[in-house]
């Protein structure tokens, strides 16, 4: 039953404004204060009353809303595709090498850009065929500089990828601290895996970034296929780079990187795809690619550091079958340099397996 008022208001009953006159009844002017307090009292307790009843029909309503979501969820149509599909699928999905330097995903945007992280966090279902399918985790990149890669997230990266090969981006800002990065448990944890990296891009513009590469921080590279070096300009200043043994290296990529000769910790003789800039001595590196498939050469040099005498440096590489020259416009308008020392160059190779 509706609850009935002490107080009955009379909206057209003139107010008070201002001094009450002075006949005001006082008796029943008291009267009308406490029957009003009566009833603002009855009207709170109702608003509390209501107020506990929406929130309690709230979460009752979310209840019920999660209970038919959970049986919707049962009868939807991607519960049909079968575990196999779905591997397949996170496996094309998670094909790209990322990049893992932010913490482990303490919110959902956090993974915004790890693939592996959002599909992971759907269900306990998607997360444990992810984890079960290592070649998921093998391409990644990473980034030494003031903000450090997380250790646990590298971590769990290399332990999901097991025993798969890996795909590594790995670079070393101009700001980094050389030992710090080599203290760091990361950097750590990557080189405890070098018996499975198969790819190697490295990025640094300082000579110590190679020690990466070197005795006694690894033994070898047992498997390394892939290494492309870039950034270091200058390492020409070094007789040698003393890289550890890389006894299955076949592709070779040396960017912006200009040592003065061929250097014999690189097994010239295994590569078969071969990109250089001019600024390395072209004809005596090609004269140790006895197995090159591929050569590609970035001109961008408006002399050579080197003799260029056909007697002493003509090379023929008989098993190539691709050849690339691309040519970086720093000579100025009117000047011949660029065009004469690529003329150089090319006079000095045969490529008789390709044909013009």
């Amino acid at each position: 039953m509706a609850y009935q008022p002490l107080l009955r208001i009379n909206k057209e009953q003139a107010l008070y404004r201002g001094r009450p006159p002075p006949n005001v009844d006082r008796v029943a002017t008291e009267q009308v204060l406490e029957d009003g307090e009566k009833d603002l009292d009855v009207y709170s307790a109702e608003l509390a009353r209501l107020h506990s009843e929406t929130v309690r029909l709230e979460q009752k309503k979310a209840v019920l809303t999660e209970y038919l979501d959970r049986h919707r969820s049962s009868v939807a149509s991607i519960w049909r595709i079968p575990n196999e599909v779905l591997a397949l699928i996170f496996t094309l999905v998670c094909c790209e090498r990322v990049r893992i330097n932010q913490p482990p995903l303490a919110d959902f945007r956090c993974g915004a850009n790890l693939p592996q992280l959002l599909i992971g966090s759907v269900c306990s279902v998607w997360r444990s065929i992810l984890h079960s399918l290592p070649d998921c985790w093998t391409k990644f990149a990473v980034s030494f500089s003031a903000s450090m890669p997380h250790p646990s997230l590298i971590q769990m990266f290399l332990d999901l990828s097991d025993p798969k090969n890996l795909f590594l981006d790995i670079t070393f800002s101009e700001d980094s601290d050389h030992q710090k990065i080599i203290a760091h448990p990361s950097y750590s944890a990557l080189i405890g895996q070098v018996h499975r990296w198969q790819e190697l891009i490295l990025f640094g513009s300082q000579l110590e970034n190679i020690e990466v590469l070197r005795q006694p921080t690894i033994k070898a590279c047992p498997r390394l296929k892939r290494l492309r070096l870039d950034g270091f300009f200058a390492v020409g200043v070094e007789p040698q780079m003393d890289l550890a043994p890389m006894p299955l290296l076949e592709r070779l990529e040396a960017c912006l990187y200009d040592p003065y000769g061929p250097d014999p910790s690189i097994p010239w003789h295994q590569l078969k795809s071969l990109q250089l800039h001019a600024a390395v001595d072209i004809p005596t590196c090609l004269a140790l690619c006895e197995n090159l498939f591929s050569l590609s050469l970035y001109m961008r040099e408006t002399t050579l550091q080197y003799s260029t005498e056909p007697s002493s440096k003509s090379v023929t590489l008989k098993s190539l079958r691709s050849f690339m020259l691309l040519l970086t416009p720093l000579v100025p308008a009117g000047e011949e340099g660029g065009a004469e020392s690529m003329n150089q160059i090319v006079d000095l190779l045969s490529f008789p397996s390709i044909r013009k």
